[in-house]
């Protein structure tokens, strides 16, 4: 009975041995093994580049004699006036919508983040809150070109907005800025 325990250990002994050293060779003296090939790929695109090219200028607003209006520029530069704001004819000319070029890997897709509003300062802690309007920025654009192309995507984004103008607004000389980006999708 005691010689059959121990060989029963010993053929327990020796599988363990066998599992611990690993597979065991095959009839030729070569273990089983398998592989496989992984690829890799990826892209580097350009940055990312913002320039601007328009000043944002209202020009020079009359306010109303009383109650208040606004002065509107579309994102072309057109301005509309209402509730008796009244432009000087000579600051015209100078009207402008706010524009800037993205630049970036040409055919990819991008979003644009402008502010919803801007704090234009003026004289005696006076300020203006004009909402902006842009004709990018809404959702995701993308940059002109085509995937392959050697030169830079661009975009240009023009900014358009609304100033309110009451009678109480006090007189003088306003200024502001707003930033915007752009990141890739």
């Amino acid at each position: 009975m005691n010689l059959v325990k121990i060989s029963v250990l010993a053929i327990l002994a020796g599988a363990s041995a066998s599992v611990l050293a690993g597979p065991a060779p095959s009839g030729n003296g070569t273990t089983d093994t398998n592989s496989t090939t992984i690829n890799a790929a990826g892209q580097i695109d350009r940055p990312i580049t913002l320039t601007k090219t328009i000043d944002f200028n209202f020009g020079t607003l009359v306010r109303p004699a009383s109650g208040s209006g606004n002065a509107i520029i579309d994102a072309s530069g057109n301005i509309t006036l209402s509730g008796g704001v009244t432009l000087v004819r000579s600051s015209s000319s100078s009207v402008k919508q706010g524009q800037f070029r993205v630049n970036g890997e040409a055919a990819q897709a991008i979003t644009v983040t402008v502010p919803a509003t801007m704090t234009m300062s003026g004289p005696n802690s006076s300020s203006i809150t004009v909402t902006l309007a842009p004709d990018h920025g809404t959702a995701s654009e993308t940059l002109s070109g085509t995937q392959d192309d050697s030169a830079d995507g661009t975009l240009v984004c023009n900014v358009g907005g609304t100033v309110p103008v009451a009678a109480a607004t006090t007189t003088g000389q306003y200024t502001g800025s707003y930033t915007v980006s752009a990141t890739y999708n």
